[in-house]
């Protein structure tokens, strides 16, 4: 008993020094930055990280047109600082965006202590805040999506906003409003960054629900004006997509939320059905393979094993049992962002589901587990803050070490524009490209099947008449023929595109002998065909 008094008092006095000032926090931002950053930056960005960086250059040059299938919020940044520091190669634009996103995940450790100090600090928590900050730092998804330059660590930075500016609205149970109303326009702005915005801003709703519960008239007006100034700040994106789309919730490709295969979202002769089309076209066993099993089943799976240690989520339902139990007003948002994102994303997992678009929830996760902790209050001795080193000690026992792992070295070929970065592929040069890795012949042979209909060499791989007979119509799924004038006027007669996952897809030529792939470069791979392959 002496020996846990004396070890409490002494690790108290430490953990006293090293709050100082906060300046543990400065130096916890300042190692998240050099650790993401002393990873090589090899890899060319793809998917929707490029999208990103090719709109964000766009907007710096003045074309603030949407894109039809993404959220503009992070090109918008992008494209400020882009035009502050005249970026003009697209290289530089992927290794600037890398940068940003790096420093915005140190911002968000940065806020993220602050909001653990008020929270848990004042309560002589201050092992456990260290605790949070490190198991944030050192989650692989958060990092990964820093370096990747995705959208993600500027969601997080909102999300983590809306909390502190919550946390400043309830201390008493009658709601502030002017925080109320400055978290709903950090909400609106989130929904600029992703659609997740929305699920911040329904657990908004329902906190001033449950904090103002006893006091209708504030309550009511809390609720009205959240809901203005959110309606106002996200006014502009939902008017320009009505302008643009002819609606204002139009995503394109990502508004198929009800399609039956993920391979259909990138089909063009693929429609989007509404929840009502899918509800009287399907059965009950359909509605649980989406909604059930394909739905919330792998949202919760994802946050069992794939965000944190299992550790941390068993603590995190805990301590939202102990948050409501207890009625902490201050800790309500944290949880009812949890539950209301689950929720929210059980809809459309079934065909957009990725453990990415669950990041945002792991500060969320980290601070209502801290709040189990508060149960150390009843124990007979002050055993606080040696139950927090043993939490510091937990979470750097399990650093995964991605930190100090390169991922493979890919070489980057030496182009002069973006045009001849992409990967055109010739039946007659591709084996020349001293820069194409084996994965990329291989697939150039498999391709070039498409030519010649079906045959290569002596032998017929793809049916005879079959590539005739999908040419002839402009509705065989996952395959886009010219025979209705789909693409215009300024392409050879007989190209046609073939659909894949993830955004991929393949225009075809017979007649130039030639096959061009462009994962995500549609509008550039595009305009280089019309301009020099017309018919």
């Amino acid at each position: 008993m002496q020996f846990t008094i004396g070890l409490e008092r002494g690790l108290t006095r430490f953990y006293r020094v090293l709050m100082y000032k906060d300046i543990w926090l400065y130096l916890c931002a300042a190692l998240s930055v050099y650790l993401l950053g002393a990873v090589p930056f090899d890899r060319v960005l793809r998917e929707d990280a490029y999208n990103f960086v090719v709109k964000g250059m766009e907007i710096a040059h003045g074309d603030f047109s949407l894109d039809r299938a993404q959220v503009i919020g992070w090109p918008l940044m992008l494209g400020s600082i882009f035009s502050f520091l005249d970026v003009s190669d697209v290289f530089e634009a992927m290794f600037v965006a890398r940068w940003t996103s790096i420093a915005i995940f140190a911002l968000c450790v940065f806020v993220l202590g602050r909001i653990c100090l008020r929270l848990f600090g004042r309560e002589g928590y201050h092992g456990l805040v260290i605790a949070i900050v490190l198991a944030f730092m050192f989650a692989y998804r958060t990092g990964d999506a820093a370096r990747s330059a995705l959208a993600e660590s500027l969601i997080v930075l909102c999300t983590l906003v809306v909390t502190w500016l919550l946390l400043k609205a309830c201390t008493t149970d009658r709601i502030r409003l002017g925080y109320a109303a400055l978290s709903a326009a950090v909400s609106g702005i989130a929904y600029y960054v992703r659609p997740y915005g929305l699920f911040l801003f329904a657990a908004l709703l329902l906190v001033i629900l449950l904090v103002s519960r006893k006091h209708r008239r504030r309550m009511v007006t809390a609720g009205l004006v959240a809901i203005g100034v959110f309606v106002i700040v996200t006014l502009p994106d939902l008017y320009a997509r009505y302008i643009s789309f002819g609606s204002p919730l139009d995503y394109g490709s990502n508004s198929k939320y009800f399609v039956d295969h993920y391979e259909h979202v990138w089909a063009d002769n693929v429609a989007a059905p509404s929840l009502w089309q899918y509800l009287t076209s399907h059965d009950w066993g359909q509605y649980y393979h989406k909604f059930i099993r394909e739905g919330i089943l792998v949202v919760l799976y994802y946050l069992w094993i794939g965000l944190l240690p299992v550790a941390w989520i068993v603590l995190s339902i805990a301590g939202a049992v102990s948050i409501f139990r207890s009625g902490r007003r201050a800790l309500y948002f944290a949880p009812l962002a949890v539950l209301v994102s689950v929720a929210g994303m059980t809809i459309v997992f079934h065909i957009y589901g990725s453990i990415r678009h669950l990041i945002y929830l792991v500060p969320l996760l980290l601070i209502t587990a801290g709040a189990f902790f508060f149960v150390l209050d009843r124990a007979r001795f002050d055993i606080k803050n040696i139950a927090g080193t043993f939490m510091i000690a937990f979470v750097l026992a399990t650093v995964p070490g991605i930190y100090g792992l390169h991922p493979d070295r890919i070489e980057i070929p030496e182009v002069k524009d973006l045009l001849s970065a992409l990967t055109l592929t010739c039946s007659r040069c591709w084996q020349r490209r001293r820069w194409c890795s084996h994965q990329s012949q291989q697939a150039c042979i498999s391709w070039n099947r498409l030519l010649h209909d079906g045959r290569w060499g002596d032998q017929q791989f793809i049916p005879d008449g079959w590539i005739e007979s999908f040419a002839s119509t402009p509705y065989y799924p996952n395959l886009r023929s010219r025979v209705d004038g789909y693409f215009g006027d300024n392409y050879p007669k007989d190209m046609f595109k073939v659909f894949g996952s993830g955004g991929n897809f393949a225009l075809v030529l017979p007649i130039c002998n030639l096959i061009g792939i462009g994962p995500v470069c549609q509008q550039v791979l595009y305009g280089r065909i019309g301009a020099g392959l017309s018919t």
